[in-house]
C-alpha cells in the first residue's frame, strides 16, 4: 500500500497546496528556504493516528475560516482487498476485469469527525455488497415464502401484507421487516402441534434473524475500512539528526526502556542496527563472552556503514567496562605493505559535525528501515556534508526506498538525480500572499533560485560525461541545445540509420556569452579544430563578440535561415505540442533534459517529416563543416 497523493489545505503557509503526485519509491520536494517545505512534511506526519493539530497550525496570514484539511489518496492492491475480505468473512468476489491498484482517499481535518473516507474502491465495494445483498434478499424471500407457507396451515386467518425484501430497502427497512416477521412466527409457533413444522418454522426463524447482520452495508464498509486502515504506513518524520552517539551510557540506563528511548534514541538505533544483545550483556559477568558480543555488534554496525559512507573508511565500535557502554570511531588506513590496520579511536564528539551528522542519519533511518513499510518523511539532510558524502546519503536513501517510501525535501543540487527528474515536484511560495503551492512539472511559474538546484544537477551530471575530441569539437550555445542535439541524433541513427562521425564531440556553454571562453580553453589545449553552432534568434552580440576575440567567421554555424530561428524551432509545431516543449526561459534547461530522456528511453518515438529534415540539414552541417574553409 503507497501514498499516491497529497493535498494540504488551511495548514499554516498552506491554504491550497494543490494535489501533489508521489513516485512509489522516492519523492524530492525541491524548494528554496522558506517555501513551506517543513510545513508540507508536518502536515503529512498528521495522517498518524496519535498525532493531532495544535493551535499553531492553523494560518494565522491565510483569511479563511476554513477547517484544515490534509488528502492523502493510497493504492491499496487488489490481493490485500482480498485478504482483508476472507478475514472477514465477507463473500465478495473481485472480478479479474477491476484493476490492479484502487484509489482510497482519507482526509484528516481538525474537525470532530476527523477521517472522512472516500474513493474509488469505496464505491466497487458498495457496488459489490449490493449485489451480494441482491442474492441474500433472493434466498431470504424463498425462505419467508417457506414461512407463510407453514403459518397458512395452522392459521386460517388472512395475513394482511406479506414481508417481501427489495433492492431498495434500506438497512432501517430490512431491520424493521424481519422484527415484524419474527413477531408474526412467535405469534403462531404456539398455533403449530406438529413438531416437525415447529421445528422447521424454528429453524426458518434463526436463518432470517442472521440476515438483518449480512445485510448492513454501512457497518461492513466501517469493518473493511478499519482494516485498510491499519495497513497505512506509519509516518516517519526526521527533521533533526542532533542526536549523536555519545561517548557513554551507563548500562542501567539502556535497560530500562523508558529511559532508553526518551534519553538515548540513537543508542537504540545502534542496538537494534547492530543486534548488539544488551541483556546477555548485562546479566553475564564472563570478559570474554562480553568482548565476543560487543565486537560482534561493532562489526555488524561497521560492515552495514562502510557500504554508504564512501569517504576515508571508518568503524564505529562499541565496548562494555561495567557499568558504562562506550562509543568509538576509528580510521581504517592502509600500513606500508598496504594492508588495513585501525588507527586511533575517537569519540564520536570528537569527530566533525558531518560525521556526527551522517552517523545520526545513518542509525536512525537504517534502524527505521528495518520495520518495512513505513513511510520515511526527512527534512533538508545533507546539510553539514560536502557534496562527495551527500551522494553517499543519496545512495542510502534508494537503498532504503526498496522497502519504504521516501519523501524528502532538499534545495542542494547533490540530491538530485538528474537522470530522475519526473520525482521531482516544486516548492513555491507567493511572495505577495505568502502562500505555499507545488508544483508536478517545472515548465512555468518557478522562480530562478528554485530551479537553480536541478539545473545544476543537470550540468553537473552533464560535465562528468563530455568528453573532448582530438578530432573535432562542436560547441553549442546552450545545455538545452545539447540534449536536443543529442537527442535527435540519437533518434535519427537508430530510427533513420543516418550516419554520423564518432569522433565529433557536442560541448554545451552554459549560455552562448561563455561560448568564446569554451573556446579560448580548446585553443589552449591545441585542440583548433572546433565549430561554434549559434542561434540565429538573440545571439547578434555573442556572434560580434566572438569575431572580435578573433574567431573566423568560418568558424561559426548558424542555425536555420532566419533571424527568428533557433534550435527549438526546428520542431514542427505538431511536435512541439506533442511532447510539450514550449517553456519559459528558465527552465529550458529542464524540459530538454525530460526530453532526452522520454525519447532515449523509448522504442515507440516517431517525429514528423518537417522536424526530421530541418535536423539532419543542421547535423550535415555540422558533419561536414570540417571541409569547410577554416574548418
Amino acid at each position: 500500500m503507497i501514498l499516491k497523493s497529497f493535498r494540504i489545505k488551511n495548514f499554516r503557509s498552506i491554504k491550497d497546496s494543490g494535489e501533489c503526485y508521489l513516485n512509489p519509491n522516492i519523492t524530492v520536494l525541491a524548494g528554496k528556504n522558506e517555501s513551506g517545505k517543513t510545513n508540507v512534511l508536518e502536515g503529512l506526519e498528521k495522517l498518524n493516528k496519535a498525532t493531532k493539530f495544535e493551535e499553531t497550525d492553523t494560518p494565522l496570514h491565510l483569511k479563511t475560516k476554513e477547517p484544515i484539511e490534509i488528502e492523502f489518496c493510497f493504492e491499496i492492491d487488489t490481493k490485500e482487498i482480498k485478504n482483508i475480505l476472507k478475514n472477514l468473512e465477507i463473500d465478495i468476489k473481485l472480478k479479474e476485469s477491476y484493476n490492479l491498484t484502487f484509489e482510497y482517499y482519507i482526509i484528516k481535518s481538525n474537525k470532530k469527525s476527523d477521517y472522512t473516507i472516500s474513493g474509488e474502491l469505496i464505491d466497487i465495494l458498495n457496488r459489490e455488497l449490493q449485489k451480494l445483498n441482491k442474492k441474500i434478499f433472493e434466498k431470504t424471500n424463498k425462505t419467508i415464502n417457506k414461512i407463510y407457507a407453514i403459518i397458512k396451515k395452522y392459521n386460517k386467518t388472512e395475513i394482511s401484507e406479506e414481508i417481501k425484501l427489495f433492492d431498495g430497502d434500506s438497512h432501517e427497512e430490512i431491520i424493521n421487516k424481519i422484527n415484524s416477521l419474527i413477531d408474526t412466527i412467535n405469534k403462531n409457533l404456539s398455533l403449530i402441534n406438529e413438531q416437525n413444522d415447529k421445528e422447521k418454522l424454528d429453524e426458518l426463524r434463526n436463518k432470517v434473524v442472521d440476515i438483518k447482520f449480512k445485510t448492513d452495508i454501512d457497518s461492513t464498509i466501517a469493518k473493511i475500512n478499519r482494516e485498510i486502515i491499519s495497513l497505512i504506513p506509519r509516518m516517519v518524520l526526521f527533521n533533526s539528526f542532533n542526536d549523536i552517539l555519545p561517548s557513554e551510557v551507563p548500562i542501567s540506563d539502556i535497560t530500562n526502556q523508558n529511559t532508553l528511548k526518551t534519553k538515548y534514541g540513537i543508542v537504540e538505533d545502534f542496538i537494534k542496527l547492530s543486534k548488539l544483545n544488551i541483556d546477555a550483556l548485562s546479566k553475564t559477568q564472563d570478559r570474554q563472552k562480553r568482548k565476543n558480543i560487543v565486537n560482534k555488534a561493532s562489526k555488524i554496525c561497521s560492515d552495514v556503514f562502510g557500504k554508504y559512507w564512501k569517504q576515508d573508511p571508518i568503524e564505529i565500535s562499541v565496548s562494555y567496562d561495567e557499568p558504562l557502554l562506550s562509543f568509538f570511531v576509528q580510521d581504517v588506513v592502509l600500513d606500508e605493505n598496504k594492508k588495513e590496520v585501525r588507527g586511533e579511536s575517537y569519540t564520536p564528539k570528537q569527530r566533525s559535525k558531518g560525521l556526527q551528522w551522517y552517523m545520526a542519519f545513518f542509525l536512525r533511518l537504517k534502524a527505521e528501515g528495518l520495520e518495512k513499510g513505513n513511510l520515511i518523511l526527512i527534512d533538508e539532510p545533507g546539510l553539514y556534508l560536502h557534496a562527495k558524502a551527500q551522494k553517499d546519503v543519496l545512495e542510502l536513501l534508494e537503498e532504503l526506498s526498496k522497502e519504504n517510501q521516501i519523501i524528502f525535501t532538499t534545495h542542494s543540487p547533490y540530491l538530485i538525480d538528474p537522470d530522475r527528474l519526473a520525482r521531482i515536484k516544486l516548492l513555491i511560495r507567493d511572495e505577495k500572499t505568502k502562500e505555499t503551492i507545488i508544483q508536478n512539472n517545472f515548465t512555468k511559474g518557478a522562480d530562478e533560485d528554485t530551479l537553480t538546484p536541478i539545473i545544476t544537477a543537470i550540468g553537473l551530471d552533464l560535465s562528468q560525461g563530455i568528453a573532448f575530441s582530438k578530432k573535432k569539437n562542436i560547441v553549442v550555445e546552450g545545455v538545452s541545445d545539447y540534449f536536443y542535439l543529442q537527442t535527435m541524433l540519437h533518434f535519427l541513427k537508430s530510427k533513420k540509420h543516418y550516419k554520423f562521425p564518432e569522433d565529433i564531440a557536442i560541448i554545451p556553454c552554459v549560455g552562448h556569452t561563455k561560448a568564446s571562453t569554451v573556446v579560448s580553453l580548446l585553443i589552449g589545449w591545441g585542440l583548433e579544430d572546433y565549430k561554434i553552432v549559434l542561434d540565429r534568434k538573440g545571439t547578434n552580440k555573442t556572434y560580434n563578440k566572438l569575431i572580435k576575440d578573433s574567431i573566423p567567421e568560418g568558424k561559426i554555424i548558424f542555425v536555420g535561415e532566419n533571424n527568428s530561428d533557433s534550435i527549438e524551432a526546428l520542431f514542427s509545431k505538431k511536435d512541439t505540442d506533442k511532447y510539450n516543449l514550449l517553456s519559459d526561459e528558465l527552465s529550458k534547461t529542464i524540459v530538454s533534459k525530460k526530453f532526452f530522456e522520454e525519447i532515449t528511453q523509448r522504442g515507440d518515438i516517431e517525429f514528423s517529416e518537417e522536424t526530421i529534415e530541418n535536423f539532419q540539414e543542421l547535423l550535415n552541417k555540422i558533419k561536414n563543416s570540417s571541409n569547410d574553409e577554416g574548418g
